[in-house]
């Protein structure tokens, strides 16, 4: 992490606050071996196109995901940003990766799915996506142990479709099929809370009904 310290001079007091998750590093070193130099040549250069992040029409770089046999559940995603540190053996390859994680966490392979309560268990707060069935024009979400709001007001009608409020994203939906989502955003009060979950968490809600809450846990 990165913290920040309140330090005043003349006194003893040295209080922490702030407090961000950095990125990481993760470095992996394998062979790659064969008889000939240049068939092992090639698979190096495989290696490297398997590795390398492709680039978005801005030149930002996508990142790519990795899993490890002993973290099953998890995956992480990372951005190559140095070259292979690689020595040569006669025709074999001895390579050094270093990936790097932007978010300092691996992502949970599953989704975790619930209903108005919950816990969210990882190693930092996650932003949810909360499904709702409006049942007037003016609705409002909350979390009662943080005091969490979010509102929004519809001028179109609900037609008994469904809302979708994606706070990591801050965007909201009005679901009408499989096919069809309408943006709405604008919608929503500029004061609403775009959901924060970090440890147990209990939802309600005003003239709608919440159907699901779903985020992805960081550990």
């Amino acid at each position: 992490t990165n913290t920040s310290f309140l330090s005043i001079d003349g006194t003893d007091t040295n209080d922490a606050y702030r407090q961000n998750i950095r990125e990481k590093t993760i470095t992996i070193e394998f062979n790659l071996s064969n008889c000939e130099l240049q068939t092992s040549t090639d698979m190096l250069r495989q290696l490297t196109k398997l590795f390398v992040n492709e680039k978005d029409q801005y030149n930002r770089p996508i990142p790519k995901r990795i899993q490890f046999s002993h973290y099953p559940n998890d995956y992480f995603e990372y951005i190559m940003e140095e070259p292979f540190d690689v020595d040569t053996d006669i025709t074999d390859y001895t390579i050094k990766a270093q990936l790097t994680v932007p978010s300092g966490t691996s992502y949970s392979l599953y989704d975790t799915v619930t209903n108005t309560t919950g816990n969210a268990n990882g190693l930092a707060a996650v932003n949810p996506i909360i499904t709702v069935r409006p049942s007037d024009v003016n609705i409002q979400v909350s979390e009662t142990n943080t005091g969490q709001v979010f509102n929004i007001a519809y001028t179109g009608d609900w037609n008994d479709h469904t809302v979708e409020i994606d706070c990591e994203d801050r965007k909201v939906y009005l679901i009408k099929g499989e096919d069809e989502r309408i943006d709405i955003s604008k919608y929503a009060d500029y004061n609403s809370d775009w959901f924060r979950l970090d440890g147990e968490y209990e939802f309600s809600s005003i003239k709608c009904t919440i159907l699901s809450v779903i985020f992805n846990e960081r550990w």
